[in-house]
């Protein structure tokens, strides 16, 4: 697109921001509400789009690959990517307060254990060459003006290597919303010296020049900007002359819409999707009996919803009604004219449909009236009268005796418990916002030509959730005012679902076949000639041990490997995605309920068995951060999980 005149090479993107509140408008746009979930997506999205010194690439200009290869300095960009929103950047508008008035007040044990770490992998893991700064202030100081996040914290503890944008027009908030600065001149001022190198908007180019003139910018600051930038256009050839010359140079729009990519469109919205009930085992439907089909709902014919925000122009749209059209006859009501679904013009026409059909397909959910950029839900619930569409098709569906299928489009979660406990539907998917290809993935799910192995990537909770204030951030519980706190990792709450939930076709066993039942230091190897694991285990906890430091340079020594056997028991082949938790110790408060700590999907066979090895690095993945927001390794009893299994773990440290 570049090559074309249509498209520049730097992208905003990914928003990497933790999707801490179920309401938040934008949380369709990042991987969930885990950190590390967040991170691994974060530096996997980065590399993708950079490809730093086109690592992988294959190309036949040898000479231009070697002069990208093999030259000194910054590696050579392909496409730029931009981190987005640091930080503590969750919320749109929300009991009268919007992002760009919104003060967040963050704890450092909460800063750096949920909000910050998807940012420093980008930058550390991933080599992103952009941070974008957020509207919000983070106790009281603007993000894109404090020294503290965009010096000392991204550029010298983590060494970014690029430059740092603000969000549209959030310098000019600075001064012009919440007065941080007295006048435009300072808030220029402010932002160019805290570390800010580009502004998305007109405030420094209308501003600098007379802050120069008061003297409360100098020159320098606008070089040590402009350098940074003009060194990221340098890295990505835009002064390398015509871009048909260069390394990507056969590229054209025709690269855009191939056999691969459309593929892969597939292959991703098949992988999302997420199985959350299937009660009789009604999915898949049975290919020679289920000739029938009706399609009931505001997104049976979805297109563009199907996208959600931030979206490119699709290749080819294949609607859920398209998908299934490929295997049957399939009738189609909408229900309500409009995703809100005000009201039901054609339930009538609907129910009269149930009665002819083999099986019902109810799809529903949110679309961008519900959820966007600029746009928080105020509840959980379905839109209008969805909810009574739904319980009144499947109502209907019982006397015929025919089975109901439930469908839900949404980036966000819904609280859909009166679906889950109805007997009268036997089967639920989420689809998210699968993209061009989700009618076909959708079909082929149904009717079991793809085997489901998606996991949700967030809680969801029910509506009473919606009494929890989205301007608290802080994630951990308060049992003396009843605060649940936030996230599968501290809430406290009951849950519709909770994080990971996901089935399959198919069944799947984990056990824990090769894992150390003690870690401790070669120091104390020294002082315990003899140990094993077993009740008085923690009597040496208690004597020989204290929390140790995660910079510490001997956490090397702590490291070990946990192997399971996974086995597909049922008669399907299918995919399984292994989430390996650990529970802390509980003699520490403020600790999470449980923390994913590696994660993996594998592919099996019906009936075949497979070993997966995860290599612990205690200090990198057992990790957990003091109230001051010191990364430490506790001492004591850790749980590991996967599935049912589990294996303890204890610790050891020096004292």
């Amino acid at each position: 697109m570049y090559n074309s005149g249509l498209s520049g090479l730097t992208f905003w993107s990914p928003n990497i921001n933790i999707f801490r509140d179920p309401r938040w408008g934008r949380g369709q746009e990042t991987p969930g509400e885990d950190p590390l979930l967040t991170s691994r997506y974060a530096v996997s999205y980065v590399k993708g789009l950079q490809i730093g010194d086109y690592e992988g690439t294959n190309v036949t200009e040898l000479s231009v690959t070697q002069a990208a290869t093999n030259r000194t300095g910054p590696k050579r960009l392909k496409v730029s990517a931009c981190c987005k929103h640091f930080t503590a950047y969750d919320m749109e508008n929300s009991g009268g307060t919007d992002r760009r008035h919104f003060n967040a007040q963050v704890t450092l044990q909460d800063l750096e254990d949920t909000y910050n770490p998807p940012f420093k992998a980008c930058v550390k893991d991933g080599g992103v060459s952009c941070i974008m700064c957020s509207y919000n202030r983070l106790n009281g100081v603007p993000t894109c003006a404090d020294h503290n996040l965009l010096t000392k914290t991204i550029r010298q503890k983590w060494g970014l290597d690029g430059y740092i944008v603000s969000d549209c027009d959030a310098v000019a908030i600075i001064h012009d919303y919440f007065n941080y600065a007295p006048t435009p001149e300072d808030a220029v001022s402010e932002v160019l010296k805290a570390g800010l190198d580009l502004n998305c908007g007109t405030y420094i180019s209308k501003h600098a020049q007379k802050a120069i003139d008061e003297g409360k910018l100098s020159e320098v600051n606008i070089d040590e900007a402009l350098s940074k930038l003009v060194s990221v256009q340098m890295r990505l050839g835009l002064f390398d002359g015509n871009p048909k010359t260069q390394l990507f140079g056969r590229l054209g729009p025709e690269a855009v819409c191939t056999k691969e990519n459309q593929h892969l469109a597939l292959e991703a919205a098949r992988e999302g999707i997420v199985l959350l009930k299937n009660e009789g085992e009604i999915l898949p439907l049975s290919k020679e009996s289920t000739h029938t089909l009706a399609v009931i709902g505001p997104h049976g014919n979805a297109s563009d919803d199907m996208l959600g925000n931030y979206a490119g122009i699709p290749c080819n749209f294949i609607t859920p009604l398209q998908g299934l059209q490929a295997y049957g006859t399939v009738f189609f009501e909408p229900g309500c004219i409009k995703v809100s679904c005000e009201d039901l013009p054609s339930l009538y026409a609907a129910l009269d449909m149930v009665e002819k059909v083999d099986a019902i397909v109810l799809i529903v959910g949110l679309n961008e009236e519900q959820e966007k950029e600029a746009h928080d839900r105020k509840d959980l619930l379905l839109p209008g009268q969805q909810q009574t569409l739904v319980t009144t098709v499947a109502a209907k569906a019982a006397v015929e005796n025919h089975p109901v299928i439930l469908v839900i489009m949404c980036g966000g979660p819904v609280d859909i418990s009166f679906a889950k406990d109805n007997v009268n539907i036997s089967s639920i998917l989420w689809i998210g916002y699968p993209g061009e290809a989700g009618g076909k993935a959708l079909a082929q799910i149904m009717y079991g030509d793809y085997n489901p192995g998606g996991r949700l990537p967030l809680t969801w909770y029910p509506e009473e959730f919606v009494k929890v204030s989205m301007l608290n951030m802080h994630m951990r519980p308060n049992e003396t005012s009843g605060y649940p706190g936030r996230t599968y990792r501290f809430y406290m709450g009951k849950t519709v679902y909770d994080f990971g939930h996901g089935r399959s076709f198919t069944n799947f066993l984990s056990s824990f076949v090769l894992a150390p039942g003690t870690i401790y230091s070669k120091k104390l190897i020294r002082q315990v000639t003899s140990f094993q694991t077993s009740p008085n285990s923690l009597g040496l906890i208690r004597h020989f041990t204290s929390e140790l430091d995660a910079e510490d340079p001997s956490c090397e020594n702590l490291n070990f490997d946990v192997t399971l056997n996974v086995t597909n028991t049922g008669n399907r082949e299918g995919s399984h995605v292994l989430l390996l938790y650990a529970k802390p110790p509980t003699s520490v408060k403020g600790l999470p309920n449980k923390y994913l700590v590696a994660f993996d999907r594998i592919h099996l066979q019906a009936k075949k068995s497979k070993s997966v090895v995860f290599n612990i690095v205690p200090c990198r993945d057992l990790k957990l951060v003091q109230g001051e927001g010191k990364g430490v390794l506790y001492p004591g009893l850790y749980t590991l999980t996967v599935d049912e299994a589990e294996h303890s773990v204890i610790l050891i440290l020096d004292s």
